[in-house]
């Protein structure tokens, strides 16, 4: 079956349940120009850190900006410990913390940051955690949770899916601490790469609101590769107005809003 014909009857399934758009994300895909981009898709603009785990740890270590390697300290002075987990208590805790991530980015930043919705969070404990083709790792003092994340590997290579943080645990580095044990347990599985997930391309500008999310996954030493997303418009008008709700700040809860709003119409990722 050539693309147009796969397409078309992609179309016609997603409109059938009222979808509105559909996006392609580029996640560990090589690199790509507009060019490459087949028709009816736009490319959207994206990038991603990924650091090669073949040197040893030495390496790794001194390839650390010294902002991590002193908050990864000083979070192994606070005792932190990790904890993987494969069931869906340790999804809901992340997904905890990636809420509270989000709650503060709004009140700082003041601008939306959609957290993934409950159906999104199940579906990736029964198809990812429970199956083991991701683990959620949790940096945990006196008991509680500080920093989360969720890591999809496969075929020798690792993906940084989700992540999250509370208040306490940016206080003592417990991100950078964690990102370290990940970065260290996937060795020990001899995982090949570990991509530190998505990042603005011009998120290295001076007052870029995503500057802080960009410094932080460059200081591990990964290399900056441009790999555009797709997304294929099938209902202009509602996606539109989809986008022009989403950027703005209704007086009502966003979450709310954004997950009655998928449920009526639809975005297929």
């Amino acid at each position: 079956m050539d693309l147009p014909s796969l397409l078309a009857l992609l179309e016609e399934a997603l409109a059938a349940r009222g979808i509105m758009a559909l996006i392609l994300d580029s996640f560990g895909a090589p690199p790509e120009d507009s060019s490459n981009a087949p028709a009816p898709f736009a490319q959207v603009r994206r990038a991603e850190f990924r650091l090669a785990l073949e040197p040893s740890l030495d390496e790794l270590w001194g390839r650390l900006a010294g902002t991590r390697r002193t908050q990864i300290r000083r979070a192994q002075r606070e005792g932190l410990v990790l904890r993987k987990g494969h069931t869906r208590a340790e999804v809901d805790q992340l997904g905890r913390l990636i809420a509270g991530s989000a709650q503060r980015w709004s009140q700082s930043h003041g601008q939306n940051f959609v957290t993934p919705p409950p159906e999104k969070l199940d579906r990736m404990a029964r198809h990812l955690v429970e199956p083991g083709l991701a683990t959620v790792y949790l940096a945990e003092c006196a008991g509680g949770p500080l920093s989360g994340n969720l890591v999809g590997h496969f075929n020798g290579q690792a993906y940084n899916l989700l992540a999250g943080s509370s208040p306490e645990g940016f206080k003592v580095g417990a991100a950078s601490w964690l990102y370290w044990e990940i970065i260290k347990d996937l060795k020990e599985q001899r995982v090949r790469e570990f991509n530190l997930g998505g990042v603005a391309p011009d998120g290295d500008a001076p007052n870029h609101p995503a500057r802080g999310l960009y410094d932080f996954k460059r200081d591990f030493g990964g290399r900056l590769v441009s790999c555009p997303s797709l997304t294929y418009v099938m209902r202009p008008g509602r996606y539109r107005w989809y986008q022009c709700l989403k950027e703005r700040k209704p007086p009502w809860s966003w979450t709310v809003f954004h997950n009655l709003f998928r449920k009526q119409s639809g975005a297929a990722q």
